[in-house]
């Protein structure tokens, strides 16, 4: 008993030992898994996000390099123009000299708005001593007036001096890029500093990072954070962490054509998670290396820890692979928008792979929604997307004007054009035009730019049907119309140039019903569009003649049809906007005679109307009024007030038996009965009644 009591105590003891040992060999084990996972976590994680900001800044770099050269070019092409030396010697009593620097100060205009950012292009002449902009001309002293009001610590009067062919100035809220003209005096660029914060806030809006472009001398040029401007250069010029805000940054920098790039990203809640998770691997190994002699206990005690840990961990993966999905779509996104702007060159082989795989076999779709009014529709977008994402796999490229572009993966024209009518045709597309243009079938992710264009290609050829519900054009089936011609000729421009000047309505209206609907029933939609926007310009001619010059042109029926899409709604508006002119030029035509007729039969029936009102109305005083209409008409005009309103009621009379002698007064304004009848009887010589039993042949009076 004593030998089977041993024996077991023993082989007990061996169990606890064999537990103990695997124990410590399981913690051992399972511990050092734990920190080798961690840290290889650390270390990917780490790396991939460097690199994919530093991918990020060399896109904004080269983004933003590639502004600033734009607006140097463009300052260069406008130092070469040879309408600036007549200009430089002043001469502002002569209005020839008055319009040449109004049609350059035009040009300014267009050449600013055609510049990217907040680009204000100013001319300095030496010899006339001014600056001249698209907003106005101005003298030297004021123009630094107005800098140093925009921005206080501009103190150098002196941009328009420099010894130097081109120069770069930074100042608080503006930089200045000063070109040296010897023969004129000098082209001034001023940057305004917003746009550039604008551009990095949109860049750094997802990742929350922190974007600083210095000069060589350690100037803070932009920045989307305002506590950049207060840091010093050699902050930030290392790869030891920044505190901003109380915050550590980690920095990347970037030198690029003479300007320092750097963006600084903070800890990702991924780090943080990822460091929590260390911290407890190593506490957990000290647990278990500590308690591996507590047998049964030690399992019981690891049981949780073990299982919370892997909680941890898993929740740690799965929040790591997240973000990397994030910045895999940002990177694809980032490539397709290359590709689709015709820079394949600029996108990594492996991400062209990547992106051939995904998209094998796609197609690209352009299309835009407009209601019947007019206006766009961002709810029939939001429909259009998530039906397609039922049915295919895409990414949407771009968004241009009012268009919007996508990448599909499908190589079937044939069902991928029965979904899309499918989907066109379901109820939030109801009372909407939709205009879809598809490339041809794009074998090779390389060939996306031509694809692009190819659906902008089919939407401009498409030969438009004007009863079709929405219109689809695919690139291989379009064929050029056979009339490629937009203008309209001379003749028929001086014909409706004609109807608005003399006033006619009838005549616009059977211009645009014999000539303009017989056209564009021939046209492609592009043509359309091109002879409309042609139409327009002719109207805007005719607004600015002398005849028309004092229209004002800020009503509704004078709205810019540019924005339109729809090309009903296009020719009801343009018809609507000749008509309003054509109406204005006919009143315009009408004598003070004409007017004044013209009013007392629109009026007469309101028992107001009286010589006071009527000169009034014109602005006139009554005495002129009495006069000038007794010369034009021979009659008084109290008096043919009379005999307007005794005319209405003989017609009412003869037209309306059973009408009342009150019901007749009051129709045609007289305040009461009796007064009706006196008036009448002194025109007609009888009384209503009596005339309204004479024969219709004799109860006539004689025409006013």
């Amino acid at each position: 008993m004593i030998s089977r009591l041993v024996k077991f105590r023993k082989l007990n003891r061996n169990m606890t030992l064999k537990i103990i040992l695997l124990n410590l060999i399981f913690s051992l084990l399972f511990s050092g898994i734990l920190l080798l996972y961690s840290t290889y976590l650390n270390h990917n994680v780490k790396s991939n996000v460097d690199r994919a900001n530093h991918d990020n800044l060399l896109y904004i770099a080269e983004n933003v390099d590639k502004e600033l050269a734009k607006i140097k070019q463009s300052v260069y092409s406008l130092s070469m123009d040879m309408s600036m030396i007549p200009l430089n010697n002043a001469d502002f009593d002569s209005p020839s000299y008055i319009m040449d620097l109004r049609r350059f100060n035009l040009k300014l205009s267009e050449l600013t708005r055609l510049l990217p950012l907040d680009v204000t292009i100013f001319v300095y002449f030496k010899d006339a001593n001014f600056v001249t902009s698209a907003d106005g001309t101005r003298k030297l002293s004021l123009f630094y007036e107005n800098l140093h009001a925009e921005s206080s610590d501009f103190s150098c009067n002196c941009l328009h001096n420099t010894d130097q062919i081109d120069s770069f100035h930074n100042y608080g809220r503006f930089i200045t890029y000063v070109h040296r003209i010897n023969t004129v005096g000098s082209v001034i660029a001023k940057v305004n500093k917003s746009a550039l914060e604008n551009s990095f806030q949109k860049y750094s809006s997802l990742l929350n990072n922190i974007i600083i472009v210095s000069t060589d001398s350690g100037e803070i040029v932009a920045s989307n954070h305002n506590s950049a401007y207060n840091m010093a250069q050699k902050q930030i010029a290392g790869s030891q962490p920044v505190v901003v805000d109380g915050k550590p940054y980690t920095p990347i920098h970037l030198y690029l054509n003479g300007l320092n790039y750097y963006v600084l990203y903070p800890e990702s809640s991924l780090q943080k998670d990822l460091q929590t998770a260390n911290r407890y691997s190593l506490t957990l190994l000290i647990v278990f290396l500590m308690i591996a002699a507590g047998l049964l206990a030690a399992n019981v005690s690891i049981y949780r820890p073990v299982k919370s840990t892997i909680a941890n961990l898993h929740f740690a993966n799965q929040s790591m692979i997240q973000t990397l999905d994030q910045q895999q779509m940002i990177m694809e996104q980032n490539a397709l928008l290359r590709l689709s702007s015709g820079n394949p060159q600029d996108v990594s082989s492996d991400m062209l792979e990547a992106l051939q795989v995904k998209y094998q076999g796609g197609v690209i779709l352009t299309i835009f929604f407009e209601l019947n009014d007019g206006t766009t529709s961002e709810k029939a977008l939001e429909a259009f997307e998530h039906q397609l994402r039922e049915n295919y796999l895409f990414c949407k490229l771009m968004y241009r004007f009012d268009s919007h572009t996508y990448i599909i993966q499908e190589s079937n024209y044939t069902d991928f054009y029965q979904t899309l009518c499918k989907v066109l045709e379901s109820k939030p597309f109801e009372n909407h035009f939709v205009m879809c243009g598809i490339s041809s079938f794009m074998a090779n992710i390389r060939d996306m730019y031509c694809a692009v264009q190819e659906s902008f290609h089919s939407i401009d050829q498409y030969c438009y049907d004007f009863d079709a519900p929405y219109h689809i054009a695919y690139y291989p089936n379009v064929t050029v119309t056979e009339n490629p011609h937009v203008s309209i000729t001379i003749e028929k421009e001086q014909e409706l140039i004609t109807y608005v000047l003399n006033g006619s309505q009838e005549g616009v209206h059977h211009f645009f019903a014999e000539t303009v609907q017989t056209r564009i029933r021939k046209m492609s939609y592009g043509q359309i569009c091109s002879l409309f926007r042609y139409l327009q310009d002719v109207l805007n001619i005719l607004i600015t003649s002398k005849k028309i010059g004092n229209l004002q042109t800020t009503g509704s029926s004078l709205t810019d049809l540019s924005p339109l899409r729809n090309p009903d709604i296009m020719y009801e508006k343009l018809i609507e906007r000749f008509i309003f002119v054509t109406t204005y030029s006919f009143t315009q035509s009408k004598s003070l005679y004409e007017k004044i007729v013209e009013f007392i039969h629109q009026n007469y029936q309101q028992q107001d109307l009286s010589l006071t009102r009527i000169a009034d109305q014109f602005s006139i005083s009554s005495v002129y009024l009495s006069s000038y209409f007794k010369k034009h008409s021979g009659y008084n005009i109290s008096y043919y007030i009379v005999l307007v309103r005794i005319r209405e009621a003989n017609l009412q009379l003869q037209h309306n038996p059973r009408i009342t002698l009150k019901e007749v007064a009051e129709q045609v304004g007289f305040t009461s009965e009796r007064t009706f009848t006196r008036n009448f009887k002194k025109v007609n010589g009888t009384t209503p009644g009596q005339y309204a039993k004479l024969p219709p042949d004799h109860s006539g009076m004689s025409q006013t």
